[in-house]
């Protein structure tokens, strides 16, 4: 649900183009939730799925696929970032 702070920010950057408050907010939360937050939950979720090994004797756990499914939405993110990117630095060239 935090990402849900960033589709407001978002949706505010666009509605109020004037206000420059949102379009920081919504940067600061992108990098905060999508490039921090999420590449960490891997290292989270892997320690909590070797603990649920070692305690249940099998990597075959129904924890398994928490990381797994955290490593694709952060490869999501990673790919989303890069184009969010690129459209800001090419729009900052067609301004020049």
């Amino acid at each position: 649900m935090l990402v849900e702070i960033n589709t407001w920010f978002l949706i505010a950057k666009r509605t109020w183009t004037s206000v420059r408050v949102f379009e920081t907010c919504f940067y600061v939360s992108w990098v905060a939730l999508r490039n921090v937050l999420y590449p960490w939950l891997i290292y989270a979720f892997y320690h909590e799925w070797r603990s649920e090994t070692a305690k249940c004797g099998s990597p075959w756990n129904p924890i398994l696929i928490t990381p797994i499914f955290q490593v694709a939405l952060t490869a999501l993110n990673c790919q989303w970032t890069y184009t969010l990117m690129s459209k800001r630095s090419s729009k900052g060239n067609k301004q020049l």
